[in-house]
């Protein structure tokens, strides 16, 4: 299982399925590595952890707990359930898209908190590909076992700043001056006395947007100092 269990989740998942004694076995080696795409399927995946995470506990625990080592986010048009921002609509198709980002982010906020919560004590890796269609909201998270983070395209997600360029033509996205149930992001004095990725070693930064790359000259320093 050890060996087997290295892609996002099919093996495990498929050998889970096999026996009773497969379902307990795997536990530890099922969720190693985990894909997700879209706010329904995370809402699934948590509520399939917290299963096996009973499951495990009810056993004994320990060692054989359930955890996520290798996770990776993607949110892109097509493979995203989250209302892509729309370019030459008229008005009121904005106003819609408007509406209805503001409602997912408001789910986004609620799931993602929720399994950022449960994951990240042995969380290692992440991996956050995004597009500049599909703005994120943040969430407040904490990660201290993280020591690999992907950012492709946005670091928003998880980090605010207080005096943050808005682009061209995004100063009414709901991602921007929203926080739901996050509340409002930390100053950069709260980020260098409490910074959520305090074993962080490796950054990888891709700036995909020409739209991004002005506010990553903002941004890099605090990640430089946190990683």
């Amino acid at each position: 299982f050890d060996f087997a269990c290295t892609d996002t989740g099919h093996t495990g998942t498929s050998l889970s399925k096999t026996c009773k004694v497969f379902r307990v076995v795997v536990i530890p080696y099922r969720f190693r590595a985990v894909s997700l795409s879209k706010v329904d399927t995370i809402n699934n995946f948590v509520q399939c952890f917290e299963q096996a995470h009973a499951i495990a506990v009810a056993r004994g625990g320990g060692a054989e707990l359930p955890r996520v080592q290798h996770l990776l986010l993607r949110f892109l048009p097509g493979l995203s359930d989250a209302p892509v921002q729309p370019h030459g609509a008229s008005e009121e198709e904005v106003n819609v898209w408007r509406v209805a980002k503001s409602l997912w982010n408001e789910r986004f906020v609620e799931i993602v908190t929720r399994l950022f919560a449960l994951i990240a004590a042995r969380l290692e890796v992440l991996t956050v590909v995004q597009c500049h269609n599909i703005p994120l909201p943040f969430v407040r998270c904490s990660f201290p076992t993280l020591r690999d983070l992907t950012l492709f395209n946005d670091d928003r997600l998880f980090l605010r700043l207080p005096t943050e360029p808005t682009y061209p033509d995004d100063d009414t996205l709901p991602s921007n001056g929203c926080f739901y149930s996050s509340g409002i992001p930390p100053d950069l004095e709260g980020w260098a006395a409490a910074s959520p990725f305090p074993a962080l070693k490796k950054l990888h930064i891709i700036c995909g947007s020409y739209r991004k790359h002005l506010c990553w000259t903002k941004t890099l320093p605090i990640w430089a100092a946190t990683a």
